[in-house]
């Protein structure tokens, strides 16, 4: 659903409405189920842009830097929809890992729904140039948004962390930057496992 209000806290409206976000929301009210009903540990992670090493890079399903991370390694073109102003929040795959270990050890966690995300906002035209500069190949292009693409553009998005620094005394260390340049050095020397 579009965002309301930012950054975006654990009481947001959900109004999911493809499958894949119903399928998530209703995911985290048997979590929820489970824990009440029947005493198990459960958490749920609302997880932001993950990136980082290790991921397929086929093609940008799962990933939006890590594809343009190929795109630029393979000297394409960076295509970005509109003006690239739009606002993402970027988590780096080891803060991820740490998060969903931190919380599933973590009593003060159970039974309760966080958002995991740097906290940070970054504009996509920023990310695809950091994207460029790390690999020093390729290049942004601005394209128009694909008509299909405008009624599910969400807007800007920060995950406010908040709920879970407080209760898993959990947060983000790895930098955009720093992660960006540990992901590109990865592809370097791994370049034949992920294409």
């Amino acid at each position: 659903s579009k965002i309301k209000y930012k950054p975006v806290d654990e009481d947001h409206p959900m109004l999911p409405r493809p499958p894949y976000a119903l399928n998530k929301t209703a995911a985290e009210n048997m979590y929820s189920f489970y824990y009440s009903v029947h005493g198990l540990k459960t958490v749920s992670l609302r997880i932001s842009n993950p990136y980082g090493p290790g991921s397929q890079m086929k093609h940008s399903k799962y990933s939006m830097i890590n594809w343009f991370i190929r795109q630029a390694m393979d000297g394409y073109s960076l295509k970005i929809f509109g003006d690239g102003e739009q606002v993402r929040d970027y988590i780096y795959v080891e803060d991820l890992a740490e998060a969903f270990i931190t919380a599933s050890i973590t009593s003060e966690c159970y039974g309760k729904v966080f958002n995991v995300g740097s906290g940070t906002g970054v504009r996509f035209i920023d990310m695809a140039e950091s994207v460029v500069r790390s690999v020093g190949m390729g290049n942004v292009e601005k394209v128009p948004w694909p008509k299909d693409y405008v009624n599910v553009e969400t807007g800007d998005y920060v995950a406010d962390i908040t709920r879970i620094k407080a209760a898993c005394n959990w947060k983000s260390s790895v930098s955009f930057q720093e992660g960006i340049d540990r992901t590109v050095a990865f592809y370097r020397v791994n370049q034949r496992h992920y294409w």
